[in-house]
């Protein structure tokens, strides 16, 4: 649902086949955009022609006619001419190309500038100032993954004490610097919001996560703990330091008719099904890899192997539903090409250095040899979904 805000409204058609009979479901979908400088309305009598705003002076009680006007009084291009006194006048505009922060020298209207967040200003008074956020989110991060896994080291040890690598062959800038650069990622993005980094950090777990299930025979309960841990000890941080903002809504300011304030509804079942979609591509796309190209990879790059036996295709198209519905929201909002860039980008990060590190037995070469298959099967995906649901190709 988008809060208050008003969303471009793009036709997006699914075609499905069954048997000999062609359904075609027509769906509204609401995809965010700004709102257009022309749609805006500004108050306090001033009036807005396209980008031009004409200040008009503010009049104190009841409005006159033209035939109430006194003999005496001055014409429209008169009042023109004469100079605007700031004191009486006001200006309420809003800034169509970034609808995040005011128009420079103005903080009128329903505009406000950005607050620090706590953490910023529990700084300020130890006299810290000029730390980025990106530099205190990874600090908090990485010292809430400290002390999470720490406290859950009874519950993930035994899955994982015959996979993980020990931590005293882990470099000690490994974990600080792959959350530095998962962050800076986001800040780079615009996901600094935590549904956005929620969505883009869980994507690039996905490739981890599926190796160490069905090559390393790790159960789903410690595989889920390990998530959510994990996932928290990102997005505290990231709520605590970032403002929390939603690129791409539209911003409606205070002034605007309450024809315009509509709240519309997610539309569920064209969510469901690009997800499915979504998940249906990578699972089949990662089910021939493993038929295919993932054993002699295995054996020969990832000593430790298990098992080589593929997840049957339905298990596997089950367990990727989360995250069909995760890569089909990042691609419709930002289009496909920016949407799966930022899904790479996530997994060759967390689940590179994650396999590369967290894994024994593993090298370099093995690690591209998984992710390229993620490669390929995202791209699939992404064209799938491009042409289920006429995705825009920059967004």
């Amino acid at each position: 649902m988008n809060d208050g805000g008003v969303r471009d409204r793009r036709l997006t058609r699914l075609p499905i086949a069954a048997g000999n009979i062609r359904f075609q479901i027509v769906c509204v979908k609401f995809l965010r955009g700004d709102v257009p400088a022309q749609s805006r309305v500004a108050t306090n009598h001033n009036t807005i022609i396209g980008p031009i705003v004409i200040q008009m002076p503010r009049q104190s009680g009841p409005i006159s006619t033209f035939a109430d006007r006194p003999a005496d009084a001055k014409s429209t291009q008169e009042i023109a001419s004469e100079p605007v006194n700031p004191a009486t006048t006001s200006t309420t505009t809003t800034n169509a190309t970034s609808p995040y922060s005011p128009p420079s020298g103005s903080t009128s209207g329903s505009y406000k500038p950005i607050a620090d967040t706590d953490v910023e200003i529990s700084l300020k008074s130890l006299g810290l100032t000029g730390v980025p956020r990106t530099v205190i989110a990874t600090v908090l991060s990485v010292g809430l993954s400290v002390v999470g896994y720490w406290c859950a080291a009874p519950y993930l040890v035994p899955g994982l004490r015959d996979v993980a690598t020990e931590i005293k062959e882990v470099p000690g800038f490994a974990p600080l610097a792959t959350r530095f650069l998962e962050i800076a990622g986001l800040a780079l993005t615009e996901h600094t919001n935590w549904y956005d980094a929620g969505l883009l950090a869980f994507l690039g777990k996905i490739p981890h996560l599926h190796l160490l299930h069905s090559n390393f025979n790790v159960d789903l309960p410690t595989l889920a703990f390990f998530t959510v841990l994990d996932l928290a000890c990102l997005l505290i941080p990231v709520f605590l330091c970032f403002p929390q903002r939603f690129p791409g809504r539209s911003v409606i300011v205070e002034e605007i008719s309450p024809a315009r304030k509509v709240k519309v509804e997610k539309d569920h079942v064209l969510t469901t099904l690009l997800s499915l979609l979504a998940s249906t591509i990578l699972s089949i796309t990662i089910y021939t890899a493993s038929k295919t190209f993932f054993p002699g990879l295995l054996l020969t790059h990832l000593k430790t192997v298990r098992t080589l036996v593929a997840i049957p295709l339905p298990l596997l198209i089950a367990g990727l539903l989360p995250a069909g519905y995760a890569f089909q929201e990042i691609v419709t909002k930002h289009g496909l090409v920016s949407g799966w860039w930022h899904v790479m980008a996530a997994i060759a990060v967390v689940s590179g250095t994650g396999i590369y590190y967290g894994v024994k037995g593993v090298d370099g070469s093995g690690v591209v040899g998984v992710l390229s298959s993620w490669v390929a099967a995202t791209i699939l995906a992404a064209l799938g979904l491009s042409w289920a649901a006429e995705v825009p190709v920059l967004g």
